[in-house]
């Protein structure tokens, strides 16, 4: 295994991107690696490690590269958009070094790390990163990976902190700035494949967030897979002892880790 760590900056911000990627070996078959960047959450106020490596080692353990984007929190948008747009170009620029599947790496994203994931899912082509200057060819994402995540701005479920923190307050009342937000109204058929899950009982970011994205998904005809859990609180990560708070018993919810093997399926339908 090599351990990679990369600096990503965008408008004087720096982003650490921090990877294990599978080694080619002497012997056996030398088949580059689909890889997984990994955004955790936080609600764009700080980079939760329960949702870091811990799950970038699990994917290691199946056969996945695996990265970690800790994007700099607190700043407005679009710079942890950009960083994270920058590192998959990276990871694609060195895909004979780094051994990765150049038409095969997927975002994962958790909570507000979910919306920045699903942001490049549904921006990646879009006039507003070509005026960036950002190819799509460069920055596409083959997939998406969605654990409980922030979509939508519709007040009645929205998580407002997240949005305070990369619009700011006044940005909020900004009715344009908040659409191009709400990620369930950017969706288009180029959206690449969507794996999603959410627990009923989720009441940081209510459930209506991903059933507002799969219905537009829905629309635009992508293939999407989706779960929802019937007990377990907001970040979960992999809903096991390995992540589970300090005296939250909660945490650990057997039937909502059963999304790790369900991902590991899908993703294995993915690269056939």
């Amino acid at each position: 295994m090599q351990k990679i760590t990369e600096k990503i900056t965008v408008a004087g911000h720096t982003a650490e991107l921090m990877g294990y990627t599978i080694e080619k070996k002497d012997w056996g078959v030398q088949d580059k690696h689909a890889t997984i960047i990994i955004c955790p959450g936080g609600g764009y106020h700080f980079v939760s490690d329960r949702e870091a490596d811990p799950i970038a080692l699990k994917l290691i353990t199946m056969g996945y590269n695996a990265f970690v984007l800790n994007y700099t929190c607190q700043v407005r948008y679009p710079v942890a958009l950009e960083q994270l747009a920058q590192s998959v170009k990276l990871v694609r620029d060195n895909a004979d070094e780094w051994n990765v599947r150049e038409d095969k790496i997927i975002i994962m994203g958790m909570s507000a790390g979910g919306h920045l994931a699903a942001s490049l899912g549904v921006k990646w082509n879009s006039d507003e990163l070509k005026q960036m200057g950002y190819k799509p060819e460069e920055i596409e994402p083959n997939g998406l990976v969605l654990s409980y995540p922030v979509i939508t701005t519709n007040k009645n479920f929205w998580h407002q902190g997240s949005f305070e923190q990369i619009l700011g307050k006044d940005g909020i009342e900004d009715e344009k700035a908040l659409a191009n937000q709400s990620l369930e109204k950017l969706v288009t058929k180029d959206v690449p494949p969507v794996f999603m899950w959410h627990t009923f009982e989720d009441k940081a970011v209510p459930m209506e967030n991903s059933l507002l994205f799969v219905s537009a998904l829905r629309k635009a005809g992508v293939s999407t897979e989706y779960h929802i859990f019937p007990h377990g609180p907001h970040g979960l990560a992999l809903a096991n002892e390995e992540t589970a708070r300090v005296g939250r018993p909660e945490d650990i919810e057997p039937q909502a880790a059963q999304w790790v093997d369900l991902f590991h399926s899908w993703m294995q339908a993915l690269l056939k």
